[in-house]
């Protein structure tokens, strides 16, 4: 059964927030969205926890609400951590919180105005469409496109860009010259520059070279550096463990593969970060 798009909202923008499920479900994809998916009497903490982590993606109904929502935020953060493509739907022309910003900055937004809302609800669907690699429902094609794309599904868990990236044409190429000579590769820069998505993009070429694929961390989330190797350990599958055991299952895990693996936003954790990545780069 496939895995469903989980739609966080406000509960103020419940209206749009319904709309939006039922455009993607008259897809043909699967929805999770409160409160009409948590049962009776079922944990509403413990029900949004288990619907993130079984969540295909995660569809931001974005307003000046949503925006300023804690729950909402810890939604947003929750699904970033555990690595869910995520799609900012904002259907008005409000700056979300600091908070909010910095765990979409990355991310391409799809605005949802002017109004009417519907008007705008078939090229989301279709944006969460490609995310999740999946045809129209009754397509002729369906079979052999779900044929033709699984692998690349299973070896990356890259968000898809919904933009083109322009202007960075000679980075790119000079990047790809540096991977072709090193191992390890650090972007630097003032916050809101575009490393991630300079990133981003040149994983996204790249991928294709790497038997095994390419992989974000998305590490804005975290504030303990302990963390820093489950984190990793989680994006590919890993038990959960504590930090040392974390580290030497990913090292054992990725021992034999070939891969590009994408350390985002780590300015914060920077002796845990390089620390595993000393280990990744003697190990593996």
């Amino acid at each position: 059964m496939p895995r469903p798009i989980f739609i966080s909202h406000s509960h103020k923008d419940r209206d749009a927030a319904q709309a939006v499920c039922r455009a993607i479900e008259a897809a043909g994809l699967d929805c999770w969205i409160a409160p009409r998916d948590i049962a009776p009497g079922e944990d509403w903490g413990e029900s949004i926890v288990g619907a993130i982590d079984g969540a295909a993606a995660m569809v931001l109904v974005l307003s000046a609400y949503s925006g300023a929502s804690p729950q909402v935020r810890r939604e947003v953060e929750l699904a970033v951590s555990r690595g869910r493509p995520l799609i900012p739907f904002q259907i008005e022309d409000a700056k979300p919180s600091r908070a909010i910003e910095y765990f979409i900055n990355a991310v391409q937004r799809l605005d949802a105005f002017p109004p009417p809302l519907e008007s705008h609800l078939p090229r989301l669907t279709e944006a969460v469409r490609r995310l999740v690699h999946e045809p129209p429902r009754g397509s002729a094609d369906e079979k052999q496109s779900v044929a033709a794309e699984p692998s690349r599904a299973r070896l990356s868990n890259l968000p898809t860009q919904l933009d083109d990236c322009l202007g960075r044409e000679a980075e790119l190429l000079e990047l790809d010259g540096m991977l072709t000579r090193n191992r390890l590769v650090t972007l630097v820069g003032t916050g809101g520059v575009g490393k991630t998505r300079l990133a981003l993009e040149l994983a996204t070429q790249m991928s294709d070279r790497f038997t095994d694929g390419a992989w974000l961390v998305e590490l804005a989330p975290l504030r303990d550096p302990r963390l820093v190797p489950e984190t990793i350990a989680g994006i590919f599958g890993l038990p959960p463990s504590s930090s040392g055991a974390a580290a030497d299952l990913v090292c054992g895990f990725l021992r034999d593969k070939e891969l590009m693996l994408v350390l985002d936003n780590c300015e914060h954790l920077l002796e845990a970060v390089a620390s595993i990545a000393e280990r990744l780069l003697r190990a593996c």
